[in-house]
Formats: structure tokens, sequence, C-alpha cells
């Protein structure tokens, strides 16, 4: 049986030797072809070509190419750029190729993230080919992996992207981009400096945008979040009142901005935007009226003229001029007299004021007065110059039309005291509209319940407020027009939650009496009220009534 079990084992060994001698050897592969293979695998999805493997493993021997060159050519080709590939499969392929593996999700979402904020593929491959995995796969095939430097301006050209994304609603110009991300390498600009430039741009002033929609830009680019519907309103009112600049500025210099420029590397900066008064005329002192007399002119422009009335004094002595308001727009309009810097009467500056509401086809009288103390101080016993700004502005929505300023004389005859004028008993309103609703906005609802005549002859529309809403609100009245002349008088209420309340719009007798009107048919006023705890949410409502 041993001697079997040898013959059976020595036959073994003869046949394996010859098959050993019969078989051909299998041939070593080469590491720095399989490395080319596997970039033509991985990155472009495909075989290799002859032409191709042999070119790419030529220089990688010879040393003209190390692996992150040699991987830089794969994924910067033009037949990868072809490829129609998502950011995450984009992502996916770089961690399988330079890292030989799968992303978790979590590193998954932040390589999206970085490239859906602009970074350029040459930062993204940088990280990837200068890491230590990469390195690794190098070694394994034999490979220098070297070093990849992307091109200068990194985490700051995703920056002037955005910008061009953002401002101009288009994809960055090569020639553009190049120069906004030199200019912030170099220290030449700072965040501020070239967000300015985009949004002061011939291309960005020329786009057809309304004021919601530019605000809206601003919050976006320069906060990073879209407004809230009350921060919005605010802004697209005060566009209405101050330069482009000015508004550009309350962003910019914003510590959200701040936070933008610091998450891309940049200094914010500082930017200033030119000087501006809100109550300076638009085209310096304006016009030099000379010996002015009851009945000139002083203003005739955008549909608004105003009139010198007269010079009077007031029962303490102090002096005051009248001016009649003329609104021919077809617009609700705020008239003021406006200190531009300082007013300057007889050569003193003082701060004067005074305005009121004018609605579309009426009058109204506005009444500039010197307070007593600066007659006292001053000496003045009347006005023989003076420099004043007039400004109007559109109720409704904020524009201004204008703001000019005037400087006028007047002759030298001391004011006097105003006639009095005769008593003309108020005709009752008829009572056309009771019970007309002349408020319905927000769960608020004013009614019109009747007018009465007081014992001061003053005319009190009386009305019932409701108010439906969880809020406490103030509401008032902002302007009252009746027989085609603006006329003194009003209302004020805080209304709590829930709750009603009736209350009167008073129109003062000698107001009436002055503009010759005796009977109230028809009124027009402006019914205005918010929430007096956040001041943020209100209504604005013209309404027209018959007493």
């Amino acid at each position: 049986m041993k001697r079997k079990l040898t013959k059976i084992l020595s036959l073994t060994l003869v046949v394996v030797l010859l098959l050993g001698l019969t078989m051909p050897m299998a041939s070593a592969s080469d590491p720095v072809e399989d490395f080319v293979t596997r970039l033509y695998t991985l990155v472009l999805d495909r075989p290799a070509d002859p032409d191709g493997i042999a070119g790419w493993v030529e220089v990688l021997k010879n040393g003209t190419a190390d692996g992150a060159n040699t991987a830089w050519g794969f994924f910067f080709s033009d037949e990868m750029k072809a490829r129609p590939l998502t950011p995450a499969e984009y992502v996916t392929i770089l961690y399988e190729t330079l890292m030989d593996r799968v992303p978790a999700q979590v590193e998954l979402d932040a390589w999206v993230a970085q490239m859906d904020k602009g970074y350029p593929k040459e930062d993204i491959f940088h990280g990837f080919a200068m890491s230590d995995e990469f390195e690794y796969i190098c070694n394994k095939y034999g490979i220098n992996r070297g070093v990849y430097t992307p091109p200068p301006g990194g985490p700051i050209r995703p920056f002037v992207t955005r910008l061009y994304t953002l401002v101009l609603n288009r994809p960055a110009d090569p020639e553009g981009i190049d120069g906004w991300t030199e200019a912030l390498v170099s220290g030449r600009a700072d965040g501020a400096t070239v967000a300015h430039g985009f949004f002061f741009s011939d291309e960005f002033l020329n786009r057809p945008l309304s004021e919601t929609e530019i605000v809206n830009i601003l919050y976006q680019t320069l906060m990073d979040r879209t407004p809230a519907q009350s921060e919005l309103n605010s802004w697209v009112a005060r566009m209405a009142e101050v330069p482009f600049e000015h508004i550009f500025h309350g962003f910019v210099m914003s510590e959200e901005f701040a936070f933008i420029c610091a998450q891309f590397g940049i200094i914010r900066g500082v930017y200033e935007p030119p000087p501006f008064d809100p109550w300076a005329p638009e085209t310096g002192p304006g016009t030099v009226i000379g010996a002015i007399t009851p009945g000139t002119v002083i203003l005739n422009r955008d549909g608004v003229i105003i009139t010198f009335e007269n010079q009077y004094t007031a029962y303490y002595g102090e002096p005051f001029i009248e001016f009649t308001v003329e609104n021919t727009t077809g617009r609700i309009l705020e008239v003021w007299i406006d200190s531009w810097e300082t007013s300057i009467v007889n050569g003193h500056s003082i701060e004067l004021g005074g305005g009121g509401t004018v609605f579309p086809g009426t009058k109204g009288t506005l009444t500039m007065w010197i307070h007593d103390e600066e007659v006292a101080n001053l000496g003045i016993t009347s006005i023989n110059e003076l420099t004043i700004s007039f400004r109007a502005f559109d109720i409704i929505d904020g524009s201004i039309l204008f703001r000019h300023g005037t400087r006028m004389t007047f002759n030298p005859s001391p004011p006097t005291e105003r006639p009095e004028l005769p008593y003309v008993p108020i005709t009752p309103p008829a009572g056309t509209d009771i019970g007309k609703v002349i408020v319905d906005q927000n769960g608020v609802r004013v009614t019109y319940l009747g007018a009465t005549i007081d014992e001061f002859d003053n005319v009190q529309l009386n009305i019932r407020i409701d108010n439906t809403t969880g809020r406490t609100i103030d509401i008032w009245s902002m302007g009252i027009t009746t027989g085609g002349v603006t006329v003194i008088g009003g209302f004020y209420e805080e209304i709590p939650p829930a709750s009603s309340r009736n209350s009167s719009i008073t129109i003062e007798f000698w107001s009436l009496l002055t503009n010759g009107i005796a009977t109230v048919d028809e009124v027009q006023l402006i019914i205005y009220f918010e929430d007096i705890t956040d001041w943020n949410w209100a209504s604005l409502t013209h309404t027209a009534l018959r007493p």
C-alpha cells in the first residue's frame, strides 16, 4: 500500500511538471498603464484608446507629467466637460477616482453646496488631487502624485460669480470675472467696492426692474435671504425718499454682508454714499422772486401751483405767511414747507415747517409760522426776505414729485392782522350716506353714522370703528377736503382687539369760515390705521363721503 501511494504521488508530480512545461507563463501588467486605464474607465466612462493610453504612459514614465497633472488632463478635457453630469455625479466621480471610495451623504452634500455657490471646479479638484488618499493611489501604481495649483483667486472667484448670477442675472464672462477677481486678490478692491460696481453698472441700472424687485435682489445678494413683507414694504417706501446710493449703503454695510465676504475670504470694506440732504431742493436755492405781492405765483411745476396769499400778524405778534396750493395732478399729495438746511428769514437761520394733504383737483392752505420765541429772540416783526424749500410727494406710493428751494423778498409794508370774517352759520349736512361703510380692510371697518353741528359750530362726522383683528390699532385721518379745498380737522383713536368704538371726525368751523364754506355736502379723506405693537401692519384708505 505504501509503495502504491508513492507511485501515485510520483505520477502527479510528473503531470504537474509536464503541465508547467507546456503552459505559457502570464506576463506581469504595467502599473502605469493600469493607472491610465483606470482614469479612462472612471472619468470618461469608456475603454482607453491605444493612442491615448500610449501618450499618457509615455509622459508619466519620462517624468514630464505626474499623477495630479494626468488626472487634471482627464477631468478638464473637452470630453469630460461635454458629459451631462449633475454636481452630485461630478463629485461622486472625484471620490471614486481620486479617493477610491464613494462619498458619505454628508460629504457629497458639502461639496455640492460649494459648487452651487459658484466655487470653480479647479478649486474643487484641488481638494481631491492634493489629498492623502490620492497620494496613496499614485504610490500604489509607482507614480509621483505631484502638486496641482488652481488658478489664482481660489474662493474669491465664486464671490464674483455669485454677483453675476444674482445682480446681472447671467453667467460671468471670462474677462469680467478675471478682472474683478484680480482686483480682489491684489487688494485694489474689497467686497463693498465690487458689489457697488455691479449694482451701479449700466447693465444693472438699465434692467427693467421694479422697486420691489430691486429690494429683493439687494436682500438676496447682500444678506443671503429673502425679506419679510414688512422689510420689503419699508425699503420700497424708502426708495421713493432717498437716492439709490443710500439704499445700497444700508445693505452693503450690514453685518450679513460682512459675514458673506468672510465666507469667501474677502474683506467687506467701507462704502460711503454721496452726501444727501432729504430736505434740500433739487437744484440749489431756486428762483429769486423780488418784492412779491398777494397773488404772486411762487412755484408752478409738476401739476402743483403755489401762490403767496399774504403776510399776517398773529395774536401774540408773531408774523406768519399763508400760501395756497393747487393740486392739478390726479394724485393725492402731501405738500410741505420744509427747512432747506435751515430756512433764512431776514438773514437769520430759523427752523420752519408746515403742510398737509391736498386732494386731486383741489386747493389747500399752507401756513408758515415764526414762533413767538424766535420773534422775541431775533426781534422779527415782519418778514422781508425768506428762503424756504417746498416738497411734494404722493401720499399713496411715497414717490417724491419735487423738492424746490425758493428765495423771495416782500414789499416792506408790515403785516396786518387777518380781517375778521362775518359769521356764516353752517348748514347741517343732509345725511345722504348714513350707514355707508367707508373703510373695510384687513378686519377694520369704519361706518358713517351721520353728521351733527357742535356748540362751536364744528361739523362732527360721527363714525363707528369695528376692530375684528387680534391687534390693538391706532386709527386717524390724514387729510380732509370739502368744497374743493383742504380744511382743518380729523380724529384719532386707539382701538383694542376685537372691540368697537364710536368716534367723530371733526371739521373745524373757522377753517370752513375762512374758505367760505357754509355747507359740507361732500368730503374726501384719508384714513390710516396701524398695529401699535410692531408698527409694521398698516393700511391706508382714500374714501369719499356725502354727509
